[in-house]
């Protein structure tokens, strides 16, 4: 059963499924972790961004005093 239902999903033996799964899995992995780098960048970028407008802020507040 399980390998006429993989040879109908173009894999001719267990083997080859699992060989593509396992790149394809590969793949997702390394895509998740360039996304969570790209993501903490953009985080420290905010941060940096938000503390550029606090201390705008706070020494607007002060040359108003």
């Amino acid at each position: 059963r399980i390998e006429s239902f993989l040879f109908f999903k173009g894999f001719s033996t267990p083997k080859e499924f699992l060989d593509f799964y396992e790149k394809d899995l590969a793949e997702c992995r390394l895509n998740l972790i360039k996304l969570r780098d790209s993501l903490h960048e953009e985080k420290i970028t905010l941060t940096a961004s938000d503390e550029t407008l606090i201390k705008m802020s706070f020494d607007s507040e002060n040359s108003d005093n």
